[in-house]
């Protein structure tokens, strides 16, 4: 036990110092940039808040009858968060990292939150805004029609109002459990722009926030942005820069 103890003392004292939520956020900026050609902002009526370590949240879990176990609707991988300065709404950003297969070719890469298909056919239809998690492979389950009321498509220029996207689903998803006790509302937004790594983005609200759902989703467009450039993608780079981000912010 003692030597134990030791060895944790001395990895701790090795490992770099976690960084602060805006010093965190501003690194995680840049490697969102650089690597995925995706930007990250703060609103202006929030501040960067995430200053632990990346995580998982579902909003969503029921027994699912076609598989026997639970389904896992809208978990996402989230690596930064911002909060509402008057504490009624949060952001959770995808974590993109989590979102990249393997060392493969660009047309077979596989994006894990999702079912496996390549890049043409994600958010292509309601399964994909609703059914996001473990427990499928190849088969699609059947759609719940009584999901269709909760989505929201969008197209056009209201896509590209946000964060110049193809399409939008906009997801008002059943929350199972209140976020940090708090939150008791999860909309889903999930952003695809063709060529580029899909954004799977929630926004957290409170009883209060929700109340004025239209006006805080309004108030978020622009915290994710498809970037000009056309995004090559290099396995080699973005594991470079996730090591070399890891040591500035301390840990994912």
């Amino acid at each position: 036990m003692k030597t134990l103890l030791v060895s944790l003392c001395l990895l701790l004292q090795a490992s770099p110092l976690l960084a602060g939520a805006e010093d965190r956020f501003g690194a995680i900026k840049t490697f969102s940039e650089e690597c995925f050609n995706v930007g990250m902002n703060v609103p202006k009526d929030y501040v960067a808040a995430y200053d632990r370590h990346s995580t998982l949240y579902v909003p969503n879990a029921d027994y699912d009858r076609l598989h026997n176990g639970k389904e896992w609707r809208g978990m996402c991988g989230y690596w930064e968060t911002a909060v509402g300065k008057d504490n009624n709404s949060k952001i959770l950003y995808p974590w993109l990292l989590a979102h990249v297969g393997g060392n493969v070719p660009r047309e077979k890469m596989v994006f894990r939150d999702v079912f496996r298909y390549t890049e043409n056919n994600y958010l292509t239809d309601l399964h994909s805004a609703t059914h996001l998690g473990f427990g499928y492979k190849e088969k699609k389950p059947e759609f719940d029609p009584s999901w269709v009321e909760r989505i929201t498509k969008l197209g056009g220029k209201e896509a590209t109002s946000w964060g110049n996207a193809d399409s939008v689903y906009v997801v008002d998803f059943p929350i199972t459990t209140a976020f940090e006790t708090r939150y008791t509302h999860c909309i889903g937004v999930y952003m695809v722009k063709k060529g580029y790594v899909p954004v799977f983005l929630k926004l957290l609200l409170t009883d209060e926030g929700y109340a004025q759902k239209e006006q805080r989703l309004s108030g978020i467009k622009g915290c994710i942005v498809f970037m000009k450039d056309a995004w090559n993608y290099d396995y080699q780079k973005v594991r470079a820069a996730a090591e070399d981000t890891r040591k500035r912010i301390g840990r994912w």
